[in-house]
């Protein structure tokens, strides 16, 4: 029974994480397709951010046992990234 009930939540993560990864793809498209042509230097900025996004969530998701990334510390300003748990 532990057993199901552990392979049930591990699958539920893997859709949730599958989603975010997914909308993560969509939104780069959309900055791609959109933003682009009114500001590349928004654009990259933006893509930037949403390529840190989902390795600040795995972070953050875990406490702070997976040690953030330093592109993501890169990207975003101390003030923003200090606060999250270590």
């Amino acid at each position: 029974f532990r057993t199901n009930s552990a392979y049930g939540r591990f699958w539920e993560a893997r859709i949730i994480w599958g989603g975010i990864m997914n909308t993560c793809r969509n939104l780069a498209q959309y900055g791609v397709t959109h933003v682009r042509r009114i500001s590349p230097e928004l654009a990259e900025r933006y893509m930037q951010l949403l390529a840190c996004f989902p390795h600040a969530l795995a972070h953050r998701c875990v406490s702070g046992r997976i040690p953030l990334e330093d592109r993501v510390k890169k990207a975003l300003p101390e003030p923003q990234w200090a606060n999250i748990p270590s």
